[in-house]
């Protein structure tokens, strides 16, 4: 073997490809919101939004209002004001979001970056990929790829299991005090009471009979928002999605359940993205009865297990992960594939943005949208995607598109 070759497959398959950023070391809370700092995360979560309205407003006085929540936040003070609420439809699905205003965010970012996630990272499995520097939906992918490519070189066959779950309403049913007992051994006194005044604009005030209900059945935060039939009872369960404390609460609460997957039942094939998991193994009885533990294990944290979406499945079939296709061949190969449905939104959203944007700003956005793809589909990386038809496909209707806006 080469060694350009060699070097090629280290790279696809070392456990330390990924880690290629540096770690931040946690501060305490009173460095996180000094007003350096604080508008120094400012600056960074304005980055990929400086176009919005609201961002720029607060920029033409950010020194002012840095100061001003240093000063509440001395004082004991401060509160967060009440977010904007709104409703997306994300593939099908719908949402509802809870965004915080920017006087809220810039806070929050530095609390999240510089205090909550450098403190937990130390106690998080290594693949756990979502919502963190470094890591990504790029990472958990090529993880899989990893798993896959060690259980083959292990078993020497793709023949075995593979196991998928999914939590039901996952942000929803975070609960705060469960939450607060983990974090309590790893964050300071000062820092936990922060994040026990963030908590309280997730709590919920509900009637006695929902209140009750909720105690043993998932919480959907989209039905209490249409509805909106309030009471005296806080159910104090569930984070907002448009909040960044709640990704990075999301990433950290299920980690009791990560180490007795990895450490007590010795699976060194799984991994989790979010409320996403699988597992690989040989054995389907085995599988069987892990499911079960996590059945239970889930229970006691207050998360449910979506029973439509969780499954065991044979590993020489072709299966889906992160909008992937994998298909382990006998010989090793593994072949990736994006989903066909990432061409198709291409397509939908190309065919509507030619109604209201430029000829040459439509040239740009799909262009921008090609060049990710090619990025994936690239032989001359590590990890390639087979989807050279679909992108030529998406090419000509792009092509077809423009020659009728020429006429």
């Amino acid at each position: 073997m080469s060694f350009k070759r060699s070097k090629l497959l280290r790279s696809m398959f070392s456990d330390t490809s990924a880690k290629t950023t540096q770690e931040r070391k946690p501060m305490t809370l009173i460095q996180a919101f000094s007003p350096d700092i604080l508008f120094q995360s400012f600056q960074e979560l304005r980055k990929p939004v400086n176009f919005k309205g609201s961002i720029q407003t607060y920029a033409l006085n950010a020194f002012k209002q840095i100061l001003k929540f240093t000063k509440d936040f001395t004082n004991g003070t401060f509160k967060f004001s009440k977010g904007t609420e709104f409703d997306i439809h994300e593939r099908g699905k719908k949402r509802h979001i809870v965004a915080t205003t920017v006087a809220d965010r810039v806070p929050i970012h530095s609390f999240c970056q510089n205090v909550l996630i450098p403190s937990i990272r130390p106690h998080l499995i290594y693949d756990n990929g979502a919502s963190l520097r470094g890591k990504g939906t790029d990472f958990s992918r090529k993880r899989l790829r990893v798993h896959l490519w060690k259980y083959y070189c292990r078993y020497k066959t793709n023949r075995g299991y593979i196991l998928q779950g999914d939590f039901s309403k996952f942000f929803d049913n975070i609960d705060h005090q469960k939450l607060i007992e983990m974090l309590s051994p790893i964050l300071d006194e000062g820092s936990i009471k922060f994040l026990c005044h963030t908590l309280k604009i997730f709590e919920k005030s509900l009637p006695y009979e929902d209140y009750i209900r909720y105690q043993h059945h998932p919480f959907s935060s989209l039905d209490y928002y249409q509805n909106r039939n309030t009471g005296p009872f806080i159910l104090r369960r569930g984070v907002d999605i448009g909040n960044e404390i709640s990704q990075a609460c999301g990433i950290f609460f299920p980690t009791k359940l990560d180490n007795f997957i990895k450490i007590v039942k010795s699976c060194k094939f799984y991994g989790r993205y979010m409320d996403d998991f699988y597992i690989i193994h040989p054995d389907k009885n085995f599988l069987k009865d892990l499911l079960n533990d996590i059945v239970k294990l889930s229970s006691e944290l207050g998360l449910y297990l979506n029973l439509k979406k969780t499954h065991i499945a044979p590993l020489n079939k072709p299966f889906t992960f992160l909008k992937v296709r994998y298909i382990l061949s006998p010989t090793g190969k593994i072949t990736m594939s994006l989903h066909k449905s990432n061409f198709a939104r291409e397509r939908i959203k190309i065919k509507k943005l030619n109604r209201i944007l430029s000829r040459e700003d439509l040239i740009s956005q799909h262009r921008s949208w090609r060049g990710g793809i090619l990025r994936l589909i690239s032989t001359k990386q590590p990890t390639h995607y087979h989807n050279h038809k679909s992108l030529q496909t998406s090419d000509r209707f792009f092509h077809t598109l423009m020659e009728n806006k020429n006429d």
